[in-house]
């Protein structure tokens, strides 16, 4: 078990207590006849709700490793459960502007992102349909692809894509490699264009 440290005020830090307290909660909770759907719940908010939360640090991908272990759907209680906390224990609230940035980065890791994965086509169809080998090609072809998708949706049907890769791969390996750049740009601008969004609704930059 994790020992206590006294520091210099005469507070003491338990290390180990989210998941030894996390354990706790289980049995505790299971003892009053909780559901088993409340316990899951509550035990992993008290598990992960030690999280590094300084905006000026902590990486985005840390952000989306927090969402995933406690779901999308938690996320939000897992920062109350956090404020909680940072009060019961005397410490002062984060400042207005961190917390919004942090909030902020929540909104951003659980944005949808903008990914080939949605087309109605895969490399594998690709290189099935076009008789070609792995390479540059498929993903510069699924690049332009999804560009046109994102700006009519409608295209997004297996017959559609099909007949559009037979076109595209007949076209001269420069102009191929042009047309790729060009919906690769275009969809980093919508991305950028997403995020600027979010961070306007939390008031950060």
């Amino acid at each position: 078990m994790a020992a206590g440290n006294k520091v210099e005020k005469g507070d003491w830090t338990f290390y180990g207590h989210d998941v030894i307290g996390a354990k706790m909660t289980a049995k505790m909770l299971a003892k009053l006849k909780f559901s088993k759907k409340s316990i899951d719940l509550i035990a992993k908010l008290v598990r992960y709700h030690l999280f590094f939360s300084d905006p000026e640090k902590i990486t985005l991908s840390a952000v989306r490793r927090l969402v995933r272990n406690v779901g999308p759907e938690n996320i939000w209680e897992l920062m109350n459960v956090r404020f909680c906390d940072r009060i019961g224990m005397g410490r002062p609230k984060e400042s207005p502007y961190r917390l919004r940035k942090y909030e902020s980065m929540i909104d951003e890791a659980m944005r949808a992102p903008l990914s080939v994965t949605a087309l109605k086509i895969d490399g594998t169809k690709l290189m099935e349909l076009l008789k070609i080998q792995p390479g540059p090609k498929i993903g510069q072809i699924l690049n332009i692809l999804f560009e046109e998708v994102l700006d009519e949706p409608e295209k997004n049907t297996a017959e559609y894509l099909e007949k559009r890769a037979v076109e595209l791969n007949a076209l001269g390996d420069k102009e191929l490699e042009n047309l790729a750049k060009q919906a690769k740009d275009k969809k980093n601008e919508l991305e950028q264009a997403e995020i600027k969004e979010i961070r306007q609704k939390w008031w950060v930059k």
